[in-house]
C-alpha cells in the first residue's frame, strides 16, 4: 500500500506478538512500525514508544510525534514494565490509542505496520554554456 509517496508494508497474522517483534519484523523491510501523521494510517501497532515515565513520547522513526488518538484515560502506564509502546484498537475501539508493554504479547493483536520512507529526490544540478 502507498499514501503520499510512502510504501506501508501491512502484516496480519493469526499469531499475536510483542511490539519488539513487530520493530524486528519491519527491520527486514528496511522499515519501521507506521508513525501517524493523519487518520488514514493509524491502525495496528504503531511505532510510539516512551522510555520512562518522564519522558515524551516519540516515533521510533524520528519524526514529531504531531498527531495523536489517546483513548479517555490514556496514556496510563499501568502496563508496565517500561518501555510503553502506542498500540490501536481499531476493530473494537474507533481506532484509539492505548498504551502496554513493548514486550507483552497483546492478546488479539495481530497485525501491524511497517511505514517505509520515500525514497530521496536526486537533485542534478545542470550547467548551460554560454
Amino acid at each position: 500500500m502507498q499514501i503520499m509517496r510512502v510504501k506501508f508494508q501491512v502484516y496480519a497474522g493469526r499469531n499475536e506478538f510483542s511490539f519488539e517483534q513487530a520493530v524486528n519484523n519491519c527491520a527486514l523491510y528496511d522499515a519501521n512500525p507506521a508513525s501517524v501523521h493523519s487518520a488514514l494510517e493509524m491502525q495496528y501497532w504503531l511505532g510510539g514508544r516512551q522510555q520512562t515515565p518522564e519522558d515524551a513520547w516519540y516515533w521510533l522513526d524520528g519524526t514529531p510525534f504531531d498527531y495523536f488518538k489517546w483513548a479517555g484515560g490514556e496514556p496510563n502506564g499501568i502496563y508496565g514494565p517500561l518501555p510503553l509502546c502506542v498500540l490501536s484498537n481499531y476493530f473494537c475501539c474507533g481506532g484509539y490509542w492505548y498504551d502496554n508493554s513493548c514486550a507483552v504479547v497483546v492478546y488479539g493483536t495481530c497485525s501491524y505496520i511497517c511505514k517505509k520512507a520515500p525514497p530521496q529526490l536526486r537533485r542534478r544540478l545542470i550547467f548551460k554554456k554560454g
